[in-house]
């Protein structure tokens, strides 16, 4: 089944680490195919964790963040995941992400109107916060 919103994960204000797991086949029918962090949530994944398959009818296919933060190191992967708005992988609002060490993106699309953006990350900022997306090998 399709959960509104967080096909797998849903976290308010909250801390959520994920390792060694695969989260398969999730399905928002707003945002965040898999994972929908807000309110100052902090998300980690780690150790060979997998999101492949997961799709959101509006935005972040995979990843949905607002006013959150998101750690992905050593093996995630995030694969095969749309969205029908922004960001196929995921929609970053007013929130800070850091990939490293070994994070792979792959094969996420965005679809449905023509305002559709960010094939992988829709990345966006409201006038009082920054948002932040930081890359390391």
């Amino acid at each position: 089944g399709a959960s509104i919103s967080g096909g797998c994960v849903l976290a308010q204000d909250a801390h959520v680490t994920v390792r060694r797991s695969a989260l398969l086949g999730c399905t928002a029918l707003s945002s965040g195919g898999a994972i929908y962090a807000s309110s100052g949530s902090v998300i980690e994944l780690a150790d060979a964790v997998t999101i492949a398959g997961s799709s959101a009818s509006a935005h972040g296919g995979s990843l949905y963040l607002a006013q959150s933060s998101l750690a992905a190191r050593e093996g995630v992967v995030i694969r095969d995941s749309s969205a029908r708005g922004f960001g196929g992988c995921a929609r970053v609002l007013d929130s800070h992400v850091v990939l490293s060490n070994d994070v792979t993106l792959h094969g996420c699309t965005t679809s449905g109107t023509t305002s559709s953006q960010g094939g992988a990350v829709y990345l966006s900022s409201s006038s009082s916060v920054t948002s932040s997306l930081e890359m390391h090998t």
